[in-house]
Parts: structure tokens; C-alpha cells; sequence
């Protein structure tokens, strides 16, 4: 059962629901984005995902399982540039988000910690109903790659101004 708390909404899957053939996909794309931009990885992601090797800058992910979440991030997230964004319209089911947090499974699988999400449990606020869409960002090195701001505390400037005093 998939329990959505904050749409006060339930359901269930069954085999082959989101199944579509490589031409409607195909087709989807010509209508309503730019089929030159596409690369097609056919099959399940567990066996489709691994035979790429290209780094990615951006990535959105509409996968609805926890365990497509899972092999989608397995394969993808080596992939993804630092700095590179990976958005889900997957923040509806606490499965999928339950991923973004789980410290055991990143550690086993890509020996990372967990990055986190935005938008986790209920998705960003995009209209007014409600939305899924959530996002990540890969930062493996915060200190070197963010700001510094001023209401924080950076222990090495304060040994800076203690030595300048």
C-alpha cells in the first residue's frame, strides 16, 4: 500500500501500471520536449542504468517505487556532476524519501553519507492542491565548493584572530 498522509489518499500498484513501450515514450517526447536531447536506455533501471558512463549535470526522476529510487541513485549519483542537481516528482511516498536519509544504505552502496532532500514527505509547494517534486544536490566537499557566511562560526578564523590580537 502506498499512504499519502498529507493528501489523505491510498492505493496500490499492480505489474505494469507506468509500463510504456520505447515508442510512446518516444512519442511523449516528440509532443512535449526535444527528442534530440534524449539518450534511451531501455529496460528495467537495474539492467538498463548500469551501461552508462557519461556525467550528468541534471537529472529528474519520476520512478514511483522505492526500489527504482534505489537503483536509479546506485547507478546515477557516481554519474552526476558535483554541483549537479537530481529533482524527483517522487515526494508524495515516505519509501522513495525515506532513501535521501538512510545512512546505512548510502554507506553500503556508494559508501557516501545521505545528501538529504528538499521537499521531503509533501513536495514543494508548486499549486495550490499539492505537489511531489523534491529535490538533492550532490556536494561531496561543502567547504570547499560553498560561502562562508557571517552568523556562522568557522573555527579556523577564530584562531586567525586570536593570533592577530
Amino acid at each position: 500500500m502506498h499512504y499519502y498522509p498529507h493528501l489523505n489518499v491510498y492505493g496500490y500498484y499492480k505489474p505494469g501500471m507506468y509500463e510504456g513501450t520505447l515508442e510512446e515514450v518516444k512519442s511523449n517526447i516528440e509532443t512535449y520536449g526535444k527528442i534530440d536531447a534524449c539518450r534511451f536506455a531501455e529496460g528495467y533501471f537495474c539492467d538498463s542504468l548500469p551501461a552508462l558512463d557519461e556525467p550528468i549535470a541534471f537529472i529528474f526522476l519520476d520512478v514511483d517505487l522505492a526500489t527504482s529510487i534505489r537503483d536509479c541513485i546506485r547507478h546515477l549519483w557516481p554519474l552526476l556532476i558535483e554541483g549537479g542537481f537530481l529533482y524527483t516528482d517522487d515526494s508524495c511516498d515516505m519509501r522513495t524519501v525515506e532513501t535521501w536519509f538512510d545512512k546505512a544504505w548510502w554507506r553500503e552502496q556508494l559508501d557516501l553519507d545521505p545528501p538529504g532532500y528538499v521537499g521531503a514527505g509533501c513536495g514543494l509547494p508548486l499549486s495550490p492542491a499539492f505537489s511531489a517534486i523534491g529535490y538533492t544536490r550532490k556536494v561531496t566537499e561543502p567547504e570547499k565548493s560553498c560561502e562562508r557566511i557571517g552568523w556562522l562560526h568557522y573555527p579556523d578564523e577564530e584562531s586567525d584572530r586570536e593570533t592577530a590580537t
